[in-house]
């Protein structure tokens, strides 16, 4: 709710006329009475200072009563620009809070997605550690041959099988990181 949506709250200081304006009203009957029966002096008479008490209270209660009733309406109208602006404070923060849940979400999407790739690469890893491992036993096993140590047909064959288990397992672990390779890169640059 805009400023221009509020209701208008009158701007002339109520309280600030309405007291003095109670008081001079209030002076000018008390003159009033004065002047017109001052002549007669001050009586010890209880009836007639009833009769004094009517005479105020009929020409000043109903001004004061309005007075009343427009300092009331002004404390609704001011009851109703706050509530206004409470209500519009309340909207906003219902969309800070639906934001801020929207932020939450996509951020729990984009950790999932983080998680995700660092178990691929995790994954890649250990792979790619056991194909340079069985790499690293076809090597030695190679080189143990070459070095002369291989020097019964026994010795040869157990050399050979070592160097065909590792050069099996190296080429499975090869195609497997190729396949998983191309189906991560796929999968990212999409």
């Amino acid at each position: 709710m805009t400023d221009s949506e509020l209701p208008k709250v009158p701007k002339f200081g109520v309280l600030r006329w309405a007291i003095p304006l109670s008081l001079v009203i209030f002076g000018l009957a008390a003159l009033a009475y004065a002047l017109n029966f001052g002549r007669y002096g001050v009586s010890d008479n209880p009836e007639q200072w009833g009769q004094l008490g009517d005479y105020l209270g009929g020409l000043v209660n109903p001004i004061v009563g309005l007075i009343t009733v427009i300092l009331f309406v002004t404390s609704l109208r001011q009851n109703q620009v706050a509530l206004a602006q409470s209500r519009e404070e309340l909207r906003q923060a219902r969309l800070a809070i639906e934001q801020a849940a929207a932020t939450q979400k996509a951020t729990e999407g984009a950790l999932a997605e983080q998680v995700t790739i660092a178990k691929h690469a995790r994954d890649m890893d250990t792979a790619i550690s056991l194909w340079r491992a069985h790499l690293d036993v076809f090597n030695e096993a190679e080189a143990r041959v070459r070095n002369g140590e291989a020097s019964t047909q026994e010795k040869a064959d157990v050399f050979e099988t070592i160097k065909r288990d590792a050069a099996n397992k190296s080429i499975a672990l090869k195609r497997i990181l190729d396949r998983e390779f191309e189906r991560v890169v796929g999968q990212y640059t999409q």
